[in-house]
Parts: structure tokens; sequence; C-alpha cells
């Protein structure tokens, strides 16, 4: 295995996404504790690809939910998009 292959699987094993396919419908957290809205909860709305890496490479998908609680910078029925990674399917 060489180098890159070996970071590679190590990079896929921290961000689970083979297990975290969140679709339409599901039910999800945010569980980035660096970000305005970690701990939100809500209902995804429309599950969609990364056009172009952004400023810091980041590449995926992109989720966009809607709120389903309160919190200091969110509450219920605010829209939000964010990278996969940033949140966990919940039942």
């Amino acid at each position: 295995m060489t180098r890159f292959s070996k970071r590679y699987n190590e990079l896929l094993e921290k961000t689970n996404l083979d297990a975290n396919e969140l679709k339409e419908g599901d039910k999800c957290l945010n569980i980035n504790p660096d970000c305005t809205h970690f701990k939100s909860k809500g209902k995804v709305l429309k599950v969609y690809d990364i056009e172009q890496p952004g400023k810091d490479n980041t590449v995926g998908k992109f989720i966009r939910y809607k709120v389903l609680n309160n919190g200091p910078t969110y509450e219920k029925g605010d829209i939000l998009d964010k990278t996969e990674i940033q949140l966990k399917k919940i039942k």
C-alpha cells in the first residue's frame, strides 16, 4: 500500500462517509463543535454535490436541512446548509 493510499484510507475512516449516507427525509444532528450551529437537529431537505472545492479544499456533499430545535444561534424552522461530515444521521 502506498503512503497516499494509507493516508486516504485513514481519512475515510475518520469521516465515516459510507455509514452516514444522508438522504431526503432523514433526521440529522450537527456534531461539529466548531460550528455556530452545533447541536442543531433537522430534517434533510436536499443533498447536493459541492460543485467546486472551497478555499479550504472542501469536497463532497452539502446537506440542506430544516432545523427542528432552538439554540443560541439557530431556531426551529431555519434552513441550513452543511457539509456531510458535520452531520450525523439520527432516529
